[in-house]
């Protein structure tokens, strides 16, 4: 059978069908091109998304245990109550104090006396529903104990005392109470407290 010509017309109508083919198929392999970039694009993103919001949950996380620690810090740091040893100093007011075992012992800022005299118009008490009896001293700044009273149960007070020596007028900063008490059953020792005062002596 003879061979065709290339500029045979049927040939070319053969002949330009692939190049249709072709073009179709470049167009396809740049359009999924297009849309593997857009996914990939679209999958970063999300991927960044994810990551602000680890970042964001891991800050507020360390936010709110900085919170915590400071609040439990000042907590902490608070002013102790009354010493768990023996003996306590009170605050510079009139206030009860709390000395171990749930005692309550008087504090007191200043005491004024008479010069030269033995009876004093102090008073002195032992808070209602203490488990014990106070015996109560009195001592100058330099130690020289000039009071020293007899057992004063819960509940009771003195109105007058009596001094052990008489006190030159003057004043006195520093001046100790010491409050040593007693079990009310057994009259075993308990934890007692030496609070300081002023004392003033007047003429």
């Amino acid at each position: 059978m003879p061979g065709r010509r290339l500029d045979d017309p049927e040939v070319e109508e053969k002949i330009s069908p692939p190049g249709l083919h072709w073009l179709v198929e470049k167009c396809a392999l740049i359009l999924f091109c297009t849309i593997e970039k857009k996914g990939a694009s679209f999958v970063m993103k999300n991927n960044f998304i994810i990551m602000a919001g680890v970042t964001l949950f891991a800050v507020v996380v360390v936010l709110g245990c900085v919170i915590v620690g400071a609040m439990l810090l000042g907590k902490n740091s608070a002013p102790a109550a009354a010493n768990t040893g023996g003996s306590s100093e009170a605050p510079e007011d009139d206030v009860l104090i709390r000395a171990p075992d749930t005692i309550a012992i008087p504090g007191y800022a200043q005491l004024v006396m008479k010069a030269g005299e033995l009876l004093q118009d102090v008073e002195l008490y032992n808070p209602e529903g203490n488990p014990c009896y106070f015996i109560i001293s009195i001592a100058l700044p330099d130690g020289t104990e000039i009071f020293k009273s007899s057992p004063i149960k819960a509940g009771e007070k003195t109105d007058v005392i009596r001094l052990l020596q008489p006190v030159k007028a003057g004043t006195y900063e520093g001046a100790v109470m010491r409050y040593s008490c007693f079990s009310a059953s057994d009259d075993t020792p308990m934890n007692g407290a030496n609070t300081k005062f002023t004392l003033e002596v007047v003429k």
